[in-house]
């Protein structure tokens, strides 16, 4: 039967441009300034690893600059480097083993991408509202995990400076992916984010590929349980090890029902740290359940004085999203003024890349 859902180079690969996510998906690139063009040409006479150390420094000089959210940027990696914070590499086809949790199905696993009609089916299913996230491109925090996840396509260094000299912060979400990560201030949910961060997998055994089950059950159209993902649940997070496959029919739907139960859950849980974390970072995108809270969030950070630390400390007070928003009311109505947000450093961002960029000779007159 199927169910119904509810609803190193630390500081170099940072961020990614968006001319990087332009390319590879077709869209329109964005217009580079003529220094920006000069800077590329030069760039290109150096190894790559002087690309990668000019880059790191010029990334790290805007880091330094007087501006709440480079100043946010700063805290967080200087949290980051003190936590020793895993970076694990990117894992698009996890899925819970099948020989494991239901044995007696003998199911004939094979993972199945974006070339097959089956997965642009459950593409157009699953992701009928929003767009199918680019994953590949972007840093992510692992909930389960406590760890970084890289993306599979990195920036490169020249990518990086494109952005700095632009005045731009690159997106490849490393910021958002270190905020979240401060603020996960609740490792027992550690099993849950594990489970819904595999991929989907169907009856007959085809593992989706990039698919992930949390996609799956936010999505709100019926789909396909595999036993597998039911045990698996049941086990991991259920702590009830009562059921083996194949389960009986009559047991479906209380099973379900208590997945679907635990998803609700932990969706309320994450989705507030990434709402959080995507008015520091707009890599990061805005839950849609979110959707014109922004100015309350922002007021939160200037609250917190734009500090991940304070923030940290902020949510953990508040075990739901109603407690969370109660607070920020109070503690506004206790400031009694509202709060300017910080504009975007653009100029700060251009002039600390442009400085190191002169003393490297890729600007004007330098060292070389």
């Amino acid at each position: 039967m199927t169910i119904a859902s509810p609803l190193t180079l630390l500081a170099l690969f940072w961020l990614c441009p968006t001319v990087l996510v332009a390319q590879e998906t077709g869209e329109t690139k964005q217009e580079l300034s003529p220094t920006t063009i000069k800077v590329l040409e030069r760039l290109e006479w150096f190894p790559p690893e002087e690309q990668a150390r000019i880059a790191e420094r010029a990334w790290l000089e805007t880091l330094q600059q007087e501006s709440p959210r480079l100043q946010a940027f700063q805290e967080l990696k200087e949290w980051a480097e003190r936590a020793k914070l895993s970076e694990l590499d990117s894992d698009p086809n996890r899925a819970w083993s099948a020989d494991t949790y239901a044995p007696a199905l003998k199911l004939k696993t094979r993972v199945i991408g974006p070339n097959t009609s089956a997965w642009k089916k459950a593409k157009k299913k699953f992701y009928a509202v929003e767009d199918f996230p680019q994953r590949e491109f972007f840093w992510e925090y692992d909930f389960g995990e406590n760890a970084l996840r890289k993306p599979s396509k990195p920036c490169t260094p020249a990518q990086l400076i494109t952005s700095l000299l632009e005045g731009e912060l690159p997106i490849d979400g490393r910021i958002g992916a270190l905020a979240i990560a401060r603020i996960d201030d609740q490792n027992r949910r550690d099993p849950q984010a594990r489970y819904f961060a595999h991929h989907y997998r169907d009856r007959n055994g085809r593992i989706y590929a990039g698919i992930r089950l949390a996609d799956v059950w936010d999505s709100g159209a019926e789909f396909e349980v595999s036993d597998a993902e039911a045990i698996a649940w049941l086990r991991t997070v259920g702590n009830d090890n009562s059921y083996q496959s194949p389960i009986s029919t009559r047991d479906h739907d209380p099973i379900y029902a208590r997945i679907e139960e635990s998803f609700q859950d932990w969706r309320e849980y994450q989705s507030l740290r990434e709402a959080i974390a995507s008015r520091l970072d707009p890599a990061v995108p805005l839950p849609w359940r979110y959707t014109g809270l922004e100015k309350v969030l922002d007021r939160a950070w200037g609250l917190m004085e734009w500090s991940p630390d304070r923030m940290r400390k902020l949510i953990s007070q508040c075990e739901s999203r109603e407690l969370f928003f109660d607070k920020i009311k109070k503690l506004w109505e206790r400031e009694g003024v509202e709060l300017e947000v910080p504009e975007h450093p653009s100029q700060l961002i251009q002039e600390a890349a442009r400085q190191v960029l002169r003393e490297e000779g890729l600007l004007g007159l330098g060292r070389r």
